[in-house]
């Protein structure tokens, strides 16, 4: 939700003319500016962690079986603050890079702002450390959820074949296989992971 409203903000308010009076009350330059970026970024790396986390939970339900509630009652915490303190290093730069809110058209203040960091370096580019934390999260995902996949369709087919249940460390209902639709959201988040990667190589 915080991703969303950042995103909004910079991609509707800032450059939409109907804002324009309200967007020039806040300050362009200094800590607002910073602060927006800083959130932006931050929860789209959250997230993308977060979302691997969640793949990493479920395949491990399947690959620790009974071990899966001691190691994520062990390990929970540091998964967490690994997914906190990742984006938070790969946003730290916000603090000296003087983001700001810039008019794309000084000639034409109607046409609205857009966010930029002003110091604008090789060390600074965030592209490539987008990509690599996309590529490999998203990659991972697709890998894990396909795991968990192939084990649901076995588990349906033996469930199918001999009419018993087969216990491990989850509820029936976490394992109830909505294939089709499980299938298009991993091949879906994959593609669209591939776009942003794509899109932040060409930025």
């Amino acid at each position: 939700m915080v991703m969303d409203l950042t995103i909004y903000y910079q991609g509707r308010l800032l450059g939409a003319p109907i804002y324009l009076d309200f967007v020039e009350a806040i300050p362009t330059d200094g800590a607002v500016p910073m602060i927006l970026m800083f959130i932006g970024y931050g929860s789209i790396y959250c997230g993308q962690l977060l979302n691997a986390m969640i793949s990493f939970n479920r395949f491990s339900v399947i690959y620790l079986k009974a071990n899966y509630v001691e190691f994520w009652k062990k390990y929970l915490k540091l998964f967490l603050l690994f997914a906190f303190v990742i984006p938070l290093c790969l946003t730290i730069q916000f603090t000296v890079t003087q983001p700001a809110m810039l008019l794309y058209d000084e000639s034409d203040p109607k046409l609205g702002y857009y966010l930029k960091e002003r110091i604008n370096k090789p060390i600074y580019d965030k592209s490539i450390r987008s990509v690599i934390l996309f590529g490999f999260t998203g990659v991972s995902s697709l890998c894990m959820n396909c795991y968990v996949l192939k084990h649901l369709m076995q588990h349906r087919k033996k469930t199918d074949h001999s009419h018993t249940r087969i216990t491990v460390a989850v509820s029936m209902n976490d394992l109830t296989p909505i294939n089709a639709r499980f299938l298009a959201y991993n091949i879906s988040t994959f593609v669209f992971e591939c776009m942003i990667a794509i899109v932040q190589v060409g930025s």
